[in-house]
């Protein structure tokens, strides 16, 4: 979400008189959606419809278009007047830097650390990956050590993680730490892998340090370099390799770190229309293809019928008091997050980002 304007009084036409300009690191992929949201008491604001064009469609004939385009995908109906202007920047950026902010990382190979050519020594099953957005634990049941080498087999495991804000954010490798005290969350050593060093939809080998020092936490925030050794002393014990890839935009696995915060789970709101139940209903549509439909599949159909029309508005979410006991719920759970964060070895609360509106 990039601009939004002021809720209007009520009225058959509302006119929004307002406008933003945004820039675009590629604009052959990217794609503008403007989502009309109803503003409610006690309730989470419904998505009245959806406007969605892909640029490259946009601008096909002009480089400014101004046309009457139909709300859909939402609870409500009707056409919005919208004007599109496309300035050309003579900007050469390099292909990693061309990414989108939203992605999902996936790791597309087993995790070896190589402690031979270290000189420190390392020896821990204990594997946890973090971004900023997502956490995953590796099993230790999966961990093989040969010598100097530890292997992580996740085999049929699917590790993906979602991430906003790709430019600013790594993928942390936290090797080790102590199990036994809740409070001390410190690992033995730590590997980064900063995403703008990634480029959208290419698989690519990686091979980083992995590194220990005194102040760990300062260690994750700076990109480790030869540089870096003369205000942030650290120790390389190690080397991490493995095989990633960036997907990129918004995907089902944001959905449940896309509650953390409004702005999150109105972008997550939007995809989820346009695109997530669709693709959902494109696989299920395939659920009879060997002859039989079984449980699971049948539970998968139930669901996502279920899904679709309680985000029109249909089914129970078509009572009031239903709408108020959810915006109740999810209001209850955002202060309990808070008050854990509170607590000695909780997590911060991840804050609003930030959106511009009108002045």
């Amino acid at each position: 979400m990039v601009y939004k304007t002021r809720t209007k009084m009520y009225t058959s036409m509302p006119f929004f008189e307002a406008g933003t300009e945004v820039f675009i690191r590629d604009w052959t992929t990217a794609i503008v959606r403007i989502a009309v949201r109803d503003a409610r008491l006690r309730e989470h604001d419904p998505v009245l419809g959806i406007v969605s064009a892909k640029f490259t469609d946009l601008f096909r004939g002009s480089s400014q278009v101004t046309q009457m385009m139909a709300l859909q995908e939402g609870v409500g109906f009707g056409r919005v007047n919208c004007s599109f202007l496309f300035k050309a920047v003579d900007a050469h950026l390099d292909k990693s830097m061309l990414g989108w902010d939203t992605a999902t990382v996936e790791l597309l190979s087993d995790i070896v650390l190589d402690t031979s050519e270290a000189h420190g020594s390392l020896s821990t099953k204990k594997l946890k990956l973090h971004t900023r957005d997502s956490d995953h634990k590796v099993s230790s049941k999966s961990a093989h050590i040969e010598g100097d080498r530890i292997t992580w087999d996740i085999g049929d495991e699917d590790i993906r993680m979602p991430v906003y804000n790709r430019f600013a954010n790594a993928l942390e490798f936290d090797l080790g730490g102590s199990s036994l005290n809740p409070l001390d969350k410190e690992p033995d050593a730590i590997a980064v892998l900063w995403l703008r060093d990634l480029v959208d939809n290419e698989e690519k080998e990686v091979r980083i340090p992995v590194v220990k020092g005194p102040k760990m936490q300062l260690l994750r925030q700076n990109y480790l370099s030869e540089k870096m050794l003369a205000t942030h002393p650290h120790e390389v014990v190690g080397h991490i390799t493995f095989t990633v890839r960036l997907e990129p935009g918004l995907d089902p696995d944001h959905e449940m770190v896309a509650q953390k915060t409004n702005t999150n789970r109105h972008e997550f709101e939007v995809f989820d229309r346009v695109e997530g139940q669709a693709a959902i209903a494109k696989q299920n549509a395939h659920a009879d293809d060997d002859g039989v439909v079984d449980k699971h599949e049948q539970k998968q159909i139930d669901k996502a019928k279920k899904k679709a029309l309680e985000s029109r508005h249909r089914g129970k979410m078509q009572l009031g008091a239903v709408r108020t006991a959810v915006w109740m719920k999810d209001g209850l759970k955002a202060r309990k997050d808070k008050l854990r964060a509170k607590l000695p070895g909780g997590t911060p609360v991840k804050d609003e980002p930030a959106v511009q509106s009108e002045v």
